[in-house]
C-alpha cells in the first residue's frame, strides 16, 4: 500500500502531506480571504482572485501548505484584511479549509458529511471507478501531474490495481485496492477468497450471487473460480475447525457421563425434501448435554449407498453409532424416529445391538397429528379444534412421566380418559383393547 501523499503548495512550493485547496464557491468571503492575504493591494487582489477563478474553473488543483494558516483555520493576515473591507472576525466553517483529495467541494456535500460523520467500522467500501480516476491525476509522492498514458489498470476479479510512472520523481508506483492473503504462489486477493466463503457459510447460491452484482456491475470473481474456492480453500477449513471443535465436546461427553452410558439422539437431514436428495447428513446428539458429538455426512454416489437416497440416513446412522463406540464411548440408548430400516440395521451389527432404541414424542406425534385432520369433517367443527392443542399437550405429558414400556396399559388408560371426559363420558368400563 502507498505511503500518504504529498501536494506541491502554490503558495511556496513546499510539499506537504497536510494541504488545503482553493475554496471552489464564487458567493463565499474566503477566497478574498486568501487572496488578500497575499500581501496585495486591493486591486492586484481582485486581479489575481479572477486568475484563481479561472483556475478552478478549469478543475486546477490549488493547494496551499499548512504554514500559511493560523490556529483557528484562517489564513494568517486576516485580520488587517477584517480592517480594510469590514468584514466580521468569527471563525469560518468551509469545506476550503477542511484537509481534502478532491480539487473542490460543494456546499451541500460538506454538509451531508457533516451529519454522517461517524466512527468506520467496516473494512470494504463500494467505489465508483471514475472516483477512483481522481486519485491517480498527481504523483502519491511528489505531487506532480502524472502522464495519462503512463497510468495502466489491471483487473483480478474484485481486485483492481494500478501502475504508473512519475515524470518528477522518476519511480514506478502500484496501488492495490485490496490486501493479498497466503504465500508464495497461492497469495490470493482478500476479496475474491472472502466472497465465495461467506456466500457458501450463509447459504447464498452462488448463482443468486452472480446476479445480483451482474446487475450492478460490481465486479466478483468467476462462477468456477468461486466453486474451487469453496471446494480447496473453504470445506478444508471448515472441516479442520468443525473437527476441532468436535473433539473438545467428545472429552466433555466423556467426563460427565454416567457409568451406566450416555443417552444420544440422531436424525438425518436430506439436501431437499422428497426422494430424489442426492446429499444428506446424519447428526448424534448427547441428550444431556445438547452437543453434538458426531456427523456423517454422505451422497447416492457413494459405493455403499448405491443411489438410493433413503439408504443415506440408515447407512449414516449405523457409521455415526460406531464410530463413537470406536472411540470409547459407552452408549445406553438411542433416540430416533420409527425407521425400520436404521432398527434392523443397529441391531445386525455386534458392536450395537446392545443399544437400546427409544422414540422421542415429535415423531411419535407427527402421525397422529396428520391422521387427526385426516378425519372427514374434522375441520368442519370448532370444537375440535379447540381440543386439537389441549390433545397433545396431554399426550406429552403422559409420554414424560410413563416412559417405560411397563407403564404403556397405564399411559394408554389416560389418552382415553381425555377423550371420555371431552365427549361427556365421565364412566366406563375398561376393556382390554382400545
Amino acid at each position: 500500500m502507498l505511503t500518504q501523499r504529498k501536494r506541491r503548495c502554490a503558495r511556496c512550493g513546499a510539499q506537504s502531506a497536510k494541504t488545503r485547496c482553493f475554496p471552489a464557491n464564487l458567493k463565499k468571503y474566503h477566497q478574498f480571504v486568501w487572496v488578500k492575504s497575499l500581501g496585495l493591494s486591493k486591486e492586484e487582489a481582485l486581479r489575481e482572485l479572477e486568475v484563481f477563478r479561472e483556475r478552478v474553473a478549469n478543475k486546477e488543483d490549488i493547494r496551499w501548505c499548512e504554514a500559511h494558516f493560523g490556529a483557528d483555520g484562517l489564513p494568517i493576515e486576516r485580520e488587517r484584511l477584517a480592517l480594510e473591507w469590514g468584514k466580521p472576525k468569527k471563525k469560518l466553517k468551509d469545506s476550503s479549509f477542511c484537509f481534502s483529495q478532491v480539487s473542490y467541494q460543494s456546499e451541500s456535500d460538506t454538509e451531508e458529511e457533516e451529519e454522517e460523520d461517524t466512527t468506520v467500522h467496516s473494512s470494504y467500501f463500494l467505489t465508483a471507478k471514475p472516483m477512483i480516476d481522481m486519485l491517480f491525476r498527481r504523483c502519491q509522492e511528489c505531487g506532480a501531474l502524472i502522464d495519462p498514458i503512463s497510468v495502466q489498470w489491471r483487473q483480478k476479479a474484485s481486485a483492481l490495481w494500478v501502475t504508473y510512472s512519475c515524470t518528477g520523481c522518476k519511480k514506478h508506483f502500484r496501488w492495490d485496492s485490496q490486501p493479498k492473503r497466503g504465500r508464495g504462489k497461492s497469495r490470493v486477493y482478500e476479496m475474491n477468497q472472502a466472497l465465495p466463503v461467506s456466500a457458501f457459510i450463509t447459504g447464498l447460491p452462488i448463482m443468486r450471487l452472480i446476479d445480483q452484482c451482474d446487475l450492478l456491475s460490481i465486479a466478483i470473481p468467476k462462477e468456477r473460480s468461486m466453486r474451487d474456492t469453496i471446494r480447496f480453500y473453504a470445506c478444508i477449513s471448515i472441516d479442520r475447525v468443525y473437527l476441532r471443535w468436535e473433539r473438545l465436546a467428545r472429552d466433555l461427553s466423556k467426563d460427565v457421563a454416567p457409568e451406566e452410558g450416555i443417552v444420544v439422539a440422531l436424525d438425518g437431514q436430506f439436501a431437499h425434501p422428497g426422494w430424489t436428495s442426492n446429499n444428506g447428513k446424519v447428526t448424534v446428539f448427547d441428550c444431556a448435554l445438547g452437543l453434538a458429538i458426531a456427523a456423517v455426512s454422505l451422497s447416492t454416489k457413494d459405493e455403499e449407498i448405491g443411489g438410493v437416497s433413503c439408504w443415506i440416513e440408515t447407512v449414516g446412522s449405523e457409521k455415526a453409532l460406531v464410530e463413537l463406540v470406536d472411540d470409547g464411548f459407552s452408549i445406553r440408548a438411542r433416540v430416533t424416529d420409527s425407521n425400520a430400516s436404521v432398527d434392523k440395521r443397529i441391531r445386525e451389527n455386534p458392536k450395537l445391538k446392545g443399544i437400546e432404541s427409544k422414540r422421542d414424542f415429535w415423531h411419535a406425534q407427527k402421525s397422529l397429528r396428520k391422521a387427526w385432520w385426516a378425519v372427514k369433517g374434522m375441520k368442519s367443527y370448532p370444537r375440535f379444534s379447540e381440543w386439537y392443542k389441549s390433545f397433545f399437550n396431554h399426550l406429552f405429558y403422559v409420554n414424560k412421566r410413563f416412559p417405560n414400556r411397563e407403564d404403556r396399559p397405564l399411559a394408554l388408560e389416560y389418552v382415553r380418559s381425555f377423550i371420555k371426559h371431552c365427549t361427556g363420558q365421565h364412566r366406563w368400563r375398561k376393556v382390554d383393547k382400545w
